[in-house]
């Protein structure tokens, strides 16, 4: 049986389909090309082989948004790692295991994914859900992570689609300790608003 695809395989395939020059990533004024993209999320595909990181084995992510992570992530998927998000907080960190469904895998495979994870660091949630899309399969009690939702989408017109709420002060400590102990809520739909949020961090 055929190994099932993923993102990295579909990167690959746009990648080769359009032009190397048209605009892949726009992050402010800075412009990453399809052609750059491929390049630079290949070579360090092969810059973390070079260095021992196997398919199936972590990275760490502790990133802003901008194109590097996106740069960094694609080389992920086009590798077979698994990437694990570090969110800081001022004393608190957060690991989380995101886009399990990009990943393609089973539940068993997931199961085992985490397993290896967990050897090497601590693992706070997992994502159940797919550029804002809710991955029900992966939102089970065998998976004995608190949830968590994103919409990763990037763009405006598709931003608001999953989100999560939790009963906890206004810092970032707080919140992280709220998601840790399974106290926040995940929400699915089209009907969040900017307006939502948009007095956070006040």
């Amino acid at each position: 049986m055929a190994d099932p695809w993923n993102l990295g395989d579909v990167l690959e395939g746009v990648e080769s389909a359009l032009p190397p020059d048209a605009p892949a990533l726009v992050h402010d004024d800075e412009v990453v090309s399809w052609g750059e993209l491929a390049r630079r999320s290949r070579s360090l595909a092969a810059a973390f082989a070079a260095r021992g990181v196997a398919p199936g084995d972590k990275v760490a992510f502790y990133m802003r948004n901008a194109p590097a992570y996106m740069e960094t992530l694609a080389a992920c998927f086009k590798g077979g790692y698994v990437h694990v998000n570090v969110i800081p907080g001022r004393e608190e960190t957060l690991h989380v295991f995101n886009h399990p469904a990009e990943y393609g895998y089973s539940v068993a495979q997931l199961l085992e994914r985490i397993a290896l994870v967990q050897q090497n660091m601590p693992l706070h949630a997992i994502e159940v859900t797919a550029k804002g899309f809710y991955t029900p399969e992966y939102d089970i009690e065998s998976l004995a992570l608190p949830k968590v939702a994103s919409d990763d989408s990037h763009t405006r017109d598709m931003c608001g689609r999953a989100w999560i709420t939790a009963q906890a002060e206004r810092e970032h400590d707080a919140v992280l300790r709220a998601i840790k102990a399974g106290q926040a809520r995940v929400h699915y739909g089209a009907v969040a608003r900017q307006r939502s949020w948009a007095h956070f961090g006040e």
